[in-house]
C-alpha cells in the first residue's frame, strides 16, 4: 500500500483525485488545503510520495519542493499543476521533482497517467534505495574487509582498488586504478587468466583462478581470485574481483606434494590415518600391495582395505597401535583387493603433533619374500633328488616285500608308509612354493570334476560323493585342498572308517565338507589343527602341513576352512573339515582339473 500526501488549494479536486487513486486499493491518499499543512503533516506520518500543485496561496510546489529537500528527505515528489510553462517544468525538475504533469483533459486518463507515474516513482526510491544500501555494503565489505576487491574495465583496466591492496600487493589504491591487470601478473599466468575471463564473458557464472601477480617491491606472491561478469547501469560491462593471498598455502601444497614424491618412491607400502582409522594418504607401493589405487583408497576406513587374517588378539594389538598404544610389528596374512592373500611384514604405530596430541597413525609394510634366484635353485635340485631317491627306495622295499615271510613283511609295510610319507611332505612343500610364487588370477574350475578326480587317488577308501556340477572360483592348486583333507580324514578314521563328501550351495559360496567316522576332534583343539606342525598330547592327534596347506589354499581363493563336529555337538562321532568357496562370476566357461 502506498501512501500519498496530496497538496492542493482547491477542494474539490482533493476530493475527485483521492476517489480516482484509491479504486485501485493500492493507494490512501491523504490531502493537504496547503503547503503549510502538508509540512506539518509531514513532520507526523511518514509518506510514500507527495503529489502537488504548483500555485498555491503563501507558497507555491516549487517552494515547497526545496524547503523538504533542504531537510535531506528524498522522497518522490511530483508536480501536478494546469500551469505548463516550459521554465517552470525545469525548474520543478532542476530542484529534485520526480515527474511533472499537466492537468486537464479527460480525468480518467489523466489520473490513470498520475497514478502511473505515482507508482513508477515509488518503485524507483525503493530502487535506489537498495542500490545505495547495496553500496556501501560493498563500500563496507571492500574497505574492510582483508581481501582485495577490484572493478576492471572489460580489457582488465582498473577502476576501482580497495585498501586491502596495499598489504597484499603494497601499492596504494590510486596507484593501480587506470592500469591494466596484465601488467602485474607473472607472464606465464596471464594465457590463464585471459582464459578465465573469456568464461565469465560467455556463461556469467563466477570463475575461480589462482596464478601469480607481482607486488610493489617486484616479488611475486600466489594469489586466489572470484572473478564475476557484472553489468552497471549506464556505465556498462566491469569485471569485480576479490582477491586473497595464498602464498602461505601453495607453500605448504608443495610441501606436501614433496613429501608424497618420497614416499612414492619407498620401496615399502605407507598407509596413514586419521584418529578415526579413515585412510588420508597411500603410497604407490600400497597400490602395488593391497590392489587400491590412492583415489580409491582415501576416505575409506583401513580395517576395510587392509583386510588382515590373522586371530583377534593380535587385530586388537593394531587397534591399539593406531589409537595411541606401543608399536605393533608382526608378519601376517592379508587379503588384496582381487582377494589373493599375500604374507606381509606389518607396523603399526599412532603419529602426534607438537602437543604431543595423536592426529592419527601410520602403516609401514612390505611382502615377505625370503627367497632367492639361488635358493630356488637349491630347492629345485633338492626336490628332483629326494624324489628320485624315494621313488628308488619304495621299489626296493616293494620288491623285499614279496621276497620275506609274513612276519618279516610286516617290517617293509612300515618301512613303506615312512616312504610314502616322506613323498607327501616333499609334495607338500612343492605347494607351498607354488603358492607362495604363484600369484594367479582365480578363475572358473569345476569343483565336481575336481573332486571326483581326488577320489581316484585313493582307491580302496570308502568314499561317499554324491555330486552334481558345481562351478567355483580358484585355481589349478585347487585339488591340493581335497587331496590333504581326504587323506587326513583316511589317515585318523581307519581302515574301516568312511569318507563323506558334502556340496551345500549357500548365499554368493558353496560350503563343502569332508567327513570321517574316525575319533573326532576335541573342542580345545579345532582351533589349532591349522597351525603348521602344530602336535597333541597323542599320537592320534592331526599334525602336519597339509590342513596348513588346506587353509592357505581357500584363503588365497577368499574363502573360510575351520574343524568342526561329524554330528553336532558330539566331538567323538567323527570330524569334519569344511570350508567355503566363492560361486564363478561368469560361467562362460570352466576349467577341468
Amino acid at each position: 500500500m502506498i501512501a500519498l500526501l496530496l497538496v492542493d488549494d482547491e477542494p474539490t479536486l482533493l476530493e475527485v483525485a483521492r476517489l480516482f487513486l484509491e479504486r485501485s486499493g493500492m493507494i490512501t491518499v491523504t490531502p493537504a488545503e496547503s503547503p503549510g499543512g502538508a509540512l506539518a503533516l509531514l513532520k507526523e506520518t511518514p509518506f510514500d510520495v507527495i503529489v502537488s500543485d504548483y500555485e498555491m496561496p503563501g507558497m507555491n510546489g516549487i517552494e515547497l519542493l526545496k524547503i523538504i529537500r533542504s531537510t535531506g528527505n528524498t522522497i518522490p515528489f511530483i508536480i501536478f499543476t494546469g500551469k505548463g510553462r516550459e521554465q517552470i517544468v525545469i525548474e520543478a525538475l532542476n530542484q529534485g521533482a520526480d515527474f511533472y504533469l499537466q492537468k486537464g483533459g479527460d480525468p480518467r486518463s489523466q489520473f490513470a497517467e498520475l497514478e502511473h507515474k505515482v507508482k513508477r516513482a515509488v518503485a524507483q526510491q525503493k530502487s535506489d534505495l537498495a542500490l545505495r544500501q547495496s553500496e556501501e555494503r560493498f563500500r563496507l565489505l571492500a574497505e574492510n574487509g582483508t581481501d582485495m576487491i577490484s572493478c576492471h574495465t572489460p580489457d582488465g583496466t582498473y577502476r576501482y582498488a580497495s585498501p586491502a591492496c596495499i598489504h597484499l600487493l603494497g601499492y596504494q589504491p590510486e596507484e593501480l586504478i587506470g592500469h591494466a591487470a596484465y601488467e602485474f601478473i607473472h607472464p606465464d599466468d596471464i594465457p590463464k587468466i585471459r582464459e578465465c575471463a573469456e568464461k565469465a564473458v560467455i556463461d556469467s557464472s563466477p570463475s575461480l583462478t589462482t596464478y601469480r601477480i607481482r607486488r610493489k617491491d617486484g616479488r611475486y606472491c600466489w594469489v586466489e581470485s572470484t572473478h564475476r561478469l557484472i553489468r552497471i547501469p549506464g556505465q556498462g560491462l566491469e569485471t569485480q574481483v576479490s582477491s586473497r593471498d595464498i602464498s602461505a598455502r601453495k607453500v605448504a601444497e608443495e610441501q606436501a606434494w614433496f613429501q608424497m614424491e618420497l614416499l612414492n618412491h619407498i620401496s615399502q607400502a605407507v598407509v596413514v590415518t586419521d584418529p578415526e582409522g579413515t585412510i588420508v594418504s597411500w603410497n604407490r607401493s600400497a597400490e602395488v600391495l593391497y590392489g587400491w589405487k590412492a583415489g580409491e583408497a582415501r576416505g575409506k576406513r583401513r580395517d576395510v582395505l587392509i583386510a588382515t587374517l590373522t586371530d583377534e588378539p593380535s587385530k586388537e594389538r593394531i587397534t591399539q597401535a593406531t589409537q595411541g598404544g606401543e608399536k605393533w610389528s608382526e608378519a601376517i596374512a592379508v587379503r588384496r583387493r582381487d582377494n589373493l592373500v599375500v604374507n606381509v611384514r606389518m607396523s603399526w604405530c599412532p603419529l602426534h603433533n607438537q602437543n604431543q596430541q595423536q592426529i592419527g597413525a601410520v602403516c609401514v609394510s612390505e611382502e615377505v619374500n625370503p627367497r632367492t634366484d639361488r635358493t630356488n635353485l637349491y630347492l629345485d635340485i633338492m626336490t628332483h633328488d629326494i624324489n628320485n631317491a624315494v621313488m628308488s627306495a619304495l621299489g626296493y622295499a616293494d620288491c623285499l616285500s614279496g621276497m620275506l615271510d609274513e612276519n618279516e613283511a610286516s617290517m617293509t609295510t612300515k618301512l613303506q608308509t615312512c616312504i610314502r610319507h616322506s613323498i607327501e611332505i616333499i609334495d607338500n612343500i612343492s605347494t607351498i612354493r607354488k603358492i607362495a610364487e604363484e600369484q594367479k588370477t582365480p578363475h572358473n574350475i569345476d569343483l565336481d570334476q575336481v573332486i571326483k578326480t581326488q577320489i581316484t587317488h585313493f582307491p580302496g577308501t570308502p568314499i561317499h560323493y554324491n555330486g552334481q556340477r558345481t562351478i567355483v572360483s580358484a585355481d589349478d592348486l585347487l585339488g591340493g585342498v581335497l587331496t590333504n583333507l581326504i587323506g587326513n580324514s583316511r589317515k585318523f578314521a581307519g581302515p574301516k572308517g568312511t569318507i563323506t563328501i558334502r556340496v551345500e550351495p549357500t548365499d554368493q559360496e558353496y560350503l563343502v565338507s569332508v567327513e570321517d567316522n574316525g575319533p573326532g576332534i576335541p573342542d580345545n583343539k579345532k582351533q589349532l589343527i591349522f597351525n603348521r606342525f602344530q602336535r597333541g598330547a597323542g599320537e592320534e592327534n592331526r599334525k602336519g602341513l597339509g590342513l596348513y596347506i588346506a587353509q592357505m589354499l581357500v584363503e588365497r581363493y577368499g574363502g573360510r576352512i575351520w574343524a568342526d563336529d561329524r554330528v553336532a555337538g558330539e566331538p567323538g562321532e567323527g570330524a569334519a573339515i569344511r570350508f567355503t568357496l566363492p560361486v564363478a562370476r561368469d560361467l562362460t566357461g570352466c576349467e577341468e582339473i
